[in-house]
């Protein structure tokens, strides 16, 4: 008996599976993020990144990628994905906000401050003040704890 043929939409439904798929992930990722479930929320990430759906991705999924790396301590890759952020469209301010974060904690001091102005550029009301004064007392906390290198002692 030959095999039933499939129907139109059985078809379709597995040529766009594929399509649904990410979007499934991208939407269990957001929830999971705003439930406060970061690591969670990077597995999706990490599996859409592995299947190559991140390249072209919005802006607000990079974004939030980024915030899920920062609340799991991961700052160079979350430096990385709001950069890439910053790529696909450098006028979301919430990017901005998300490497200065990571850069402050990387302690690359000068950036972090860079992109707090750059985000006071895009959206002033979005808290850029109040970020800045963050990391300059983080900077300051950080180079008093480190104390400055002393001069070897020159033989008389």
């Amino acid at each position: 008996m030959p095999a039933p043929s499939r129907t139109f939409s059985q078809v379709i439904a597995s040529e766009h599976a594929g399509d649904l798929a990410v979007g499934a992930l991208v939407d269990r990722a957001r929830l999971r993020d705003q439930l406060d479930r970061p690591g969670e929320a990077l597995l999706d990430f990490e599996v859409l990144a592995a299947m190559g759906d991140l390249t072209s991705a919005a802006v607000e999924i990079w974004a939030t990628f980024a915030h899920c790396l920062l609340l799991t301590e991961r700052f160079a890759k979350a430096e990385a994905t709001a950069s890439r952020a910053i790529e696909v469209d450098a006028s979301f301010a919430q990017s901005w906000l998300y490497r200065a974060e990571a850069r402050a904690n990387l302690a690359d001091w000068d950036g972090a401050l860079a992109d707090i102005d750059r985000l006071g550029t895009l959206d002033p009301e979005f808290g850029a003040t109040d970020a800045r004064a963050a990391i300059e007392q983080a900077r300051a906390a950080a180079e008093t704890a480190t104390p400055a290198a002393t001069p070897a002692a020159t033989p008389d």
